[in-house]
């Protein structure tokens, strides 16, 4: 039986992406991806803290 990885709203971030895509637990799985591929804000928030983030839209669409 296969096994499914589900990723959603990755808006545009590329670089975190690829650090999901390259980890060994999931190499093996089927990935669905859901919602947003190349949306987004240039922040992304952690609770009460905004992290600024690079917008790779082009880089997002290559991993997938």
């Amino acid at each position: 039986m296969a096994e499914y990885t589900f990723i959603g709203d990755i808006h545009s971030a590329a670089d975190d992406l690829a650090v999901l895509l390259a980890d060994t637990s999931i190499t093996q799985t089927r990935l669905i991806f859901l919602g947003d591929y190349i949306d987004g804000t240039a922040g992304r928030h952690f609770r009460h803290v905004t992290q600024a983030a690079p917008l790779d839209p082009l880089g997002v669409l290559e991993l997938v």
